[in-house]
């Protein structure tokens, strides 16, 4: 399928570790309808079902995915290549290549698990 740049912004990776949800922020770099790259600092485990799921309170709904490959990097965040068990859905595609939630605030979250600035997916990230 054809990859569209995804706008600036970040969205919610989430896994179960155990009887724990855990979620961090990530930056998508890419989307297709059936699948997605991201730049994340903490990865998560291979062969782990995922979810993503966008800081908009008008699409709640989580979408789930797998880890296809994750390609860790020395000094930068480690690309996440995932693949949707489903079609994307319309609204969350829209949003991820037409703007995503502006009044996402990627600060409130602790810097050590946040990508610093860099050059990712076609957009300079702060």
């Amino acid at each position: 399928m054809c990859r569209y740049s995804a706008a600036k912004g970040f969205v919610q990776l989430g896994w179960w570790d155990g009887p724990d949800f855990q979620t961090t922020r990530i930056a998508l770099k890419d989307i297709s309808l059936s699948g997605a790259s991201a730049l994340t600092g903490t990865p998560p485990p291979p062969a782990t079902p995922i979810w993503l799921g966008l800081d908009k309170p008008s699409f709640p709904d989580w979408i789930e995915a797998a880890v296809v490959e994750v390609i860790p990097h020395r000094w930068r965040p480690s690309l996440v290549r995932m693949k949707f068990f489903e079609s994307c859905p319309y609204e969350f595609f829209k949003a991820a290549t037409h703007g995503l939630d502006p009044t996402a605030d990627p600060t409130d979250e602790d810097s050590s698990k946040r990508p610093g600035p860099r050059f990712w997916g076609g957009h300079y990230w702060e």
